[in-house]
């Protein structure tokens, strides 16, 4: 259902291993300290949302209207040298 990346508040956990399930990467975050878990599903993946909602997670774009960004490099390149 897609990628994971923890957050502790002070960094992003990723794992050393390869995560085996959903439960795995909530053990390690938990035994790591964090407190939440955020992560980003792509609209049409309907399966996913419906999983993750059914096991307790709060959707943020209807919840707090978060929208998620990224920059690509070549981006990321004229904006450092602005």
């Amino acid at each position: 259902f897609g990628s994971v990346l923890v957050s502790s508040g002070s960094g992003f956990l990723q794992p050393t291993h390869p995560i085996s399930g959903v439960s795995l990467c909530f053990q390690i975050g938990l035994e790591k300290g964090c407190t939440q878990m955020k992560f980003s599903v792509l609209d049409w993946n309907r399966p996913a949302i419906d999983f993750y909602l059914g096991e307790g997670a709060v959707d943020l774009t209807a919840a707090e209207g978060w929208h998620v960004f990224r920059f690509e490099a070549d981006t990321m390149r004229q904006l450092a040298n602005k």
